[in-house]
């Protein structure tokens, strides 16, 4: 009875560590570390950003030659008025070319000045952004949607 008992446990241990996945995929995966605000509000002097840190992962660690891609989800309920910026969502896609190759794990640092976010004159701002990562062989990470930030006049 008692040889039977540790028959299951070591096949119950063997399936449990035989199944188990490597710790990176090929797809890239992209969290959020930190925000340095989610209130961004415009400096007395010179120019005030929102910044994200990135944290990522690649099993093949060939994001060099990829891509950032972010774009913009304008939360206000009411429409922007006349004379006010009316951007497409699509922020850009940025080439990665910053990092060094072949390396799996580490953090991105992505920045908008707070007179670029700047939609509407007349009112505050909310905002979402969609963030991907694309690698050199076009694996896509999954779509990263940050918190709401809010940008004051």
């Amino acid at each position: 009875m008692k040889a039977n008992y540790y028959l299951y446990t070591f096949l119950l241990v063997f399936l449990i560590t035989a199944c188990s996945k490597d710790k990176f995929e090929t797809r890239p995966t992209l969290e959020v570390k930190e925000y340095n605000t989610k209130n961004l509000q415009p400096a007395a002097e010179g120019e005030s950003y929102w910044q994200v840190t990135l944290k990522y992962t690649d099993k093949e660690g060939d994001l060099v030659g990829g891509s950032l891609n972010v774009t913009q989800t304008r939360l206000n309920q009411r429409p922007l008025g006349t004379g006010d910026v009316n951007r497409d969502s699509i922020i850009g896609s940025f080439a990665i070319d910053n990092i060094q190759d072949k390396r799996t794990t580490g953090e991105l640092l992505f920045r908008l000045s707070h007179n670029f976010l700047k939609d509407s004159r007349t009112e505050n701002d909310s905002l979402k952004f969609n963030i991907w990562l694309l690698d050199r062989a076009q694996n896509s990470s999954d779509t990263l949607v940050t918190d709401m930030i809010v940008i004051e006049m």
